[in-house]
């Protein structure tokens, strides 16, 4: 992305999956889920392919389970 989402936009992001009770970004969301993401109309062209949208959403599930893994490493580690 040209301008990556800020730490707030990520948080507004977060509240408003809290109001539509999801708990997970699905390719099917693009529609709703772009303006949210995407600042610049180069980023928002390149999110409003699917391919563009399913990358995106891939490369944040990827990164998420590998956090949950290294959470779980480092508790096991702890304890």
């Amino acid at each position: 992305m040209e301008k990556p989402p800020s730490i707030a936009e990520m948080l507004d992001l977060a509240k408003a999956l809290e109001i539509l009770g999801m708990s997970e970004i699905d390719t099917g969301d693009r529609d709703l889920l772009l303006p949210l993401l995407a600042k610049t109309l180069g980023d928002r062209k390149r999110l409003s392919m699917n391919a563009g949208f399913e990358g995106l959403v891939y490369d944040s599930l990827r990164y998420r389970d590998q956090l949950t893994e290294a959470g779980k490493f480092v508790s096991e580690v702890s304890v």
